[in-house]
Order: structure tokens, then C-alpha cells, then sequence
């Protein structure tokens, strides 16, 4: 019996001293890691954002040639210390709360009061001012870790979650990936259903979220029913004109927004539903929605300008208008209220879009105008023109995804572009390449110096090479066609990166290192490409040097992974497009801020370390064999950027 009662003694004392050692060690963890300084980390991002953004902007300021040439140097020096120290001062706080994150099922082992400073720094010296949709959902992701299990910080884990919410919609805008607005959605909801919401401060928050639910796209890609909508629009009609709404924590502006949300719910239901997608609304139900919203619209003195217009086109769709009325109509909004504001020397994001999204109804009024041919070309590529002076002019910040969208939608409206011959569409989408991403057009056009380089090598040199390829079937025709193959190289390569217009906001994002949301959405840029190849019958010659030019020449590696490149009939352009982007990336001496240049013999050695699994070896060989061609595309790689660049920059110079 005396041994049972030491045996028990033991294990009791044995259990405890394990348990006091696990205290101390999280104890110990605990001290041993001092909080970061969360607001000098947020100010110095903001600070470097800022920065970056000025130099960035400064490019187009400068006309002296070799001024600008050593202005971009020293920019780009200066955008490498800044992605360098962004990298570090993220981290910091990856570092910080890895041990927390790594285990979400288990409780938080660091202070509360680290939760705590990270989201006052985050809000108050950062989210505001300068929104990153990546870092706010990483930040955010560790504060709802936290805050989640803290009842005394409700409304900073539904601010969280907002902002989670919106930040999954941004990421939306970019990698089309319903699931992505999916949580997006849910994140949002969670904050719109009222038994979260008690203080003022969180009354505030759940008007928010209802607003933001009460955006068409919900609808329109099947995540929230025409109901659930239509309820949202009541709950936030109540919210605002309830007598305690005048005590919330919301600027008046906001609660406007409200008001102007909820008297115009027929016409965004009708906007960006019914008319995009008409299967979603009964087309009985659809009609009388249409007519009631034209009845509650009597006189349009007053009314926005996008009202203005979409009242045209709702009256032109169910026959209430003659075409030429709305014409005459929409030339007189043009001309008077379109017109002017496009003039404006730097266009902020809000003004930018407001104006985009005016062209695709103008484009749709004069194309269903009963007018000659030649009157409609004449509106469309004035409209043109004014698009891609926008574009030229639009200030940014990198903020938003919002224009990613905008970009897509005019460079491919078929309303639009059917009015331009083949060679003005491929002008009008070339010009919004060349002003929504400067540097990649001169990295492309970079690329196509190399690529003609290396054909007019093979047709001096190496005709055989060509033989069999695109319908050659001798050394002869390809004497003959050289022009053509010069042509069809120089251009894929000026298309090959063209699916990076979809994504500029993450293409732009190397100010700091890329998570890997964001290196997803990078190798989406081959397919997002194609979608614009379609709009000109050249273009779509160029569809296999476009999907492929990041596969490896064995096939294996790369992506995109559904496509073989080595099944393509364009394969060997393919792989000259390949070696010549990969030969310029890695020789970049200004534009890839993550990483030191290479020299170009340390690049001819790891192609052809790679000949015959990355790289082509017939064209790794060719640049050995021939020393001229060597010593020309080291010319182009190494000293050929300064006037390839400057000569598409000054362009834009104001």
C-alpha cells in the first residue's frame, strides 16, 4: 500500500514539474522575442511605397537623354535597397508570429498586446492610405487568429475580417477564381449579420458590409441569390434612415453613399444583372423592372452621368427610344460632360474609372444606331483615342485591381473594336500595353531585338533549321519568306507577355517580395494573354508563343501545364521566344528589383547547361558557332536597353 502511495506521489510530482517546464519554456519563448516596433514598420512601408511610387512617376519627367538614362539607374538601384528593406520588414512580422500561425487549433503562445499594436500600426499607419490586398490579407489573417477568442475586441476582429473580405475581392479581380469571391463573400457576410454588431462603432461596420453585399457581382457569378440581394438592400435601407443612425460612427459622406446605394437598386439590379446576364432575372420580371426604373427616371437633370447613359440603353433595349434620339442624346453627354474631364493632365483611380466605364454604353449606342458605317468608325476611334489618353494619364498608385478589369473589358468589347481595321485593333490594344506597363513593353521589345537577332542568324546560317516549320518545305522557301519569319518573331515576341495587362497590380508589386498568392496569378499570364489575340485574325497566329514561352523545351517543366509545347506546329518559335526572354530577364540590368543581373557569359553557360532540357540546343549551338551572333546579342542584352527604353519612355513623357 506505502509503495502505491509513493508510486502515485511520483507520478503527481513528475506531471507537475513537466508542466511547470512548459511554462517556462513559454515563458521563456515569450521573453526571448521582443515585440516588433509595428509603427516604424508600417511607416517605413508606407514611406517606401511612397517613394517608390515618385520615382516610378518622376521616369516621364525627364527629356535629356543620358539624364534620364542615369536617373533610371539610380531608380532602379533605389527600388532594389526598397524591395530589399520591405522584404526584411515584412518578414519581421512573418517571423514574429510564425510559432502562433503554424498551429491555429492550439491557443496563442505570444501577449495579446502583440495582437493588439499590430492592428492599431496596421489601420492608423498603413491599410488606409496605401491598400495592398496581399499584405492586408496576410495581417489580417493573424489578427483574426487573435482576435477571434477575444469577446472585449469584437469590433477590431470585424474590422478584420472586412478588410479580409475586401481583400479577397481585389485578389478576385485578378485571378477570376470564383472561390477567391467566394470567401471574399463570406468574410463579408459574416460582418452583415447583425447579431455580431452591438456598439455604434460596429453598427458602422455592418453598414459597410451591407453596402458591399449589395454589389450585382454577387449575383451575377452565382454566390448570392437575387433574393438575399434584394433583403440586403432592405436591411441597409432601415440602417440608414433609422433615427440611430445619426449616432454611428460614419461619416456622412458614407451614410450618402447609403442613401444613393438604396434609391438606385432597381437600376444597379437591371445594370449588372439583368443586361449582363439575362438569364438570372425572368424576362417578364426583367422587363418590368426595366420600365420601372425608366418611369422613376422621368427627368434626368441631376442625375450622374453613368445614370445618364444607362438610362439610353435601357430604353434603346426594350424599344422605348429611336436610335438616333439616343444618339443625338449620348453626343451631346460626350461632348459636353465626357470629353472635358478626359483632357485632365493626371487622372486619380476614382476619376479613371468613372470615366472607363462610360465607353462600353457610348460604344453600345452608336453601334445600335441606325447611322452609316463610316459615322460609327469615326465616333469609335475617337473614343479610342481617348481611352488610351486615360490610360497614358492615369496616376498609379498600385491600390487597386479595379483597372486591370477596365483594361480588359475596352481592349476586347466587340462593340467597340468591330469599327477598327485588323491592324488599328492590334495598335489600340499595342498603344494600352505600352500605357498600362511600360516596363514589361520595353522588356517585350527588348526580347523581339534578340528573337530578330537570332532569325536573321538562322536564315544566314542555319536555314535547315526552318525546314519543315510553317509550312517550309526547303532552304529555299525560306530565303524566300524571310520577311515574313523576321515579321511573325519580332511580333510574338511583342505579344508574349501581353497577359500580364490583366495582372498589373501584382506585376508591379516588386516592391517587395511576392507571396504566393501573387506567383500564382504571375504564371496565369500566358493563358490571360490569349484572350487578347482574339480580337485580330494576325494576332491569333500568335496563340502557341504566347501560352508556351515559359514551358522547357523537353515539355516537363514550366507552365502552363495543360499545354504540350511540344506537340505545337509552332514549337521552334516557341523555343527561340523562350531562350531570348529568359536570356533578357536574367540580364536585366533596371526592371526586376528582386534580384542582380547576370553577365552574359554566366547566362550562355546556364544555357547550355540547360540545352536540351530547358533550352532548344540547336539554338544554344548556334550562338556558340556563330561569333558574331554572340557578340550582337550580347550587344542588344547587355548595352542595348538605355535607347530601347528611352525611345518607348519619351513617348510619355510629360
Amino acid at each position: 500500500m506505502t509503495n502505491k502511495i509513493r508510486k502515485v506521489i511520483l507520478l503527481i510530482t513528475t506531471i507537475l514539474f513537466a508542466c511547470h517546464l512548459q511554462v517556462a519554456g513559454k515563458e521563456s519563448f515569450v521573453s526571448k522575442q521582443s515585440i516588433p516596433d509595428f509603427k516604424f514598420i508600417f511607416d517605413k512601408l508606407s514611406q517606401n511605397r511612397i517613394t517608390y511610387n515618385r520615382y516610378n512617376d518622376s521616369i516621364f519627367s525627364i527629356h535629356n537623354h543620358d539624364e534620364w538614362v542615369r536617373f533610371f539607374m539610380t531608380r532602379s538601384r533605389k527600388n532594389h535597397l526598397i524591395y530589399h528593406e520591405n522584404e526584411k520588414l515584412l518578414n519581421s512580422i512573418a517571423d514574429y508570429f510564425e510559432t502562433d500561425m503554424a498551429d491555429t487549433t492550439k491557443e496563442t503562445i505570444l501577449p495579446d498586446v502583440a495582437y493588439d499594436s499590430l492592428d492599431k500600426n496596421f489601420f492608423h499607419n498603413y491599410a488606409y492610405a496605401l491598400t495592398d490586398p496581399f499584405i492586408t490579407n496576410r495581417v489580417t489573417d493573424i489578427l483574426i487568429r487573435n482576435f477571434r477568442k477575444r469577446p472585449e475586441r469584437n469590433y477590431e476582429f470585424l474590422r478584420a475580417m472586412s478588410w479580409k473580405g475586401s481583400s479577397y475581392y481585389q485578389i478576385w479581380r485578378l485571378n477570376r477564381d470564383n472561390e477567391t469571391l467566394k470567401k471574399a463573400y463570406d468574410c463579408i457576410a459574416y460582418v452583415a449579420d447583425s447579431t455580431h454588431c452591438h456598439t455604434l462603432e460596429e453598427l458602422g461596420l455592418y453598414g459597410y458590409a451591407l453596402q458591399d453585399l449589395c454589389l450585382s457581382a454577387w449575383t451575377l457569378h452565382h454566390i448570392q441569390p437575387l433574393k438575399k440581394l434584394k433583403e440586403r438592400y432592405e436591411k441597409l435601407e432601415i440602417l440608414a434612415r433609422n433615427h440611430t443612425a445619426d449616432e454611428l460612427e460614419v461619416p456622412e459622406k458614407r451614410r450618402q453613399l447609403w442613401i444613393n446605394r438604396i434609391k438606385n437598386r432597381d437600376l444597379e439590379i437591371v445594370r449588372g444583372i439583368y443586361l449582363t446576364n439575362p438569364e438570372l432575372i425572368e424576362k417578364k420580371e426583367g422587363d418590368a423592372l426595366v420600365k420601372r426604373v425608366i418611369r422613376q427616371y422621368p427627368d434626368t437633370v441631376g442625375l450622374s452621368i453613368s445614370s445618364k447613359l444607362n438610362l439610353i440603353v435601357m430604353k434603346l433595349r426594350i424599344g422605348e427610344i429611336r436610335t438616333r434620339t439616343a444618339l443625338k442624346e449620348a453626343e451631346e453627354i460626350y461632348g459636353t460632360l465626357i470629353k472635358p474631364l478626359t483632357q485632365q493632365k493626371v487622372l486619380g483611380e476614382g476619376a479613371f474609372n468613372s470615366l472607363m466605364n462610360h465607353y462600353t454604353n457610348l460604344a453600345f449606342i452608336v453601334d445600335t444606331a441606325r447611322v452609316s458605317t463610316n459615322y460609327k468608325k469615326k465616333h469609335i476611334r475617337t473614343f479610342c483615342e481617348d481611352i488610351i489618353r486615360m490610360f497614358r494619364h492615369r496616376k498609379d498608385q498600385q491600390n487597386s485591381t479595379q483597372y486591370n478589369q477596365t483594361l480588359e473589358n475596352v481592349s476586347t468589347y466587340p462593340r467597340l473594336i468591330k469599327y477598327l481595321s485588323d491592324e488599328e485593333r492590334i495598335g489600340f490594344v499595342m498603344e494600352l500595353n505600352v500605357a498600362t506597363q511600360v516596363t514589361t513593353y520595353a522588356h517585350s521589345t527588348h526580347v523581339a531585338q534578340l528573337a530578330e537577332a537570332m532569325m536573321k542568324a538562322i536564315i544566314r546560317h542555319r536555314r535547315e533549321l526552318l525546314v519543315g516549320k510553317l509550312g517550309i518545305s526547303s532552304k529555299w522557301q525560306v530565303r524566300l519568306h524571310q520577311q515574313q519569319l523576321i515579321h511573325f518573331i519580332t511580333r510574338a515576341a511583342l505579344c508574349h507577355d501581353i497577359g500580364k495587362n490583366s495582372i498589373v497590380s501584382v506585376v508591379n508589386n516588386d516592391y517587395r517580395q511576392l507571396c504566393d498568392e501573387e506567383r500564382r496569378i504571375i504564371r496565369m499570364h500566358p493563358r490571360m494573354g490569349l484572350k487578347y489575340l482574339k480580337i485580330s485574325q494576325e494576332l491569333k497566329y500568335y496563340h502557341d508563343t504566347t501560352l508556351g514561352h515559359h514551358k522547357w523545351y523537353n515539355g516537363k517543366e514550366g507552365y502552363p501545364n495543360d499545354f504540350d509545347n511540344t506537340k505545337s506546329p509552332y514549337r521552334f518559335m516557341i523555343d527561340i521566344i523562350t531562350l531570348c526572354d529568359c536570356m533578357q530577364a536574367a540580364t536585366e540590368r533596371v526592371g526586376r528589383n528582386y534580384k542582380q543581373e547576370k553577365s552574359f557569359e554566366k547566362v550562355m553557360g546556364e544555357l547550355r547547361e540547360g540545352a536540351g532540357t530547358r533550352y532548344n540546343p540547336d539554338l544554344v549551338k548556334l550562338i556558340d558557332d556563330i561569333p558574331e551572333l554572340y557578340k550582337e546579342l550580347e550587344r542588344i542584352a547587355i548595352y542595348g536597353w538605355p535607347d530601347i527604353y528611352y525611345e518607348i519612355y519619351k513617348n510619355y513623357m510629360r
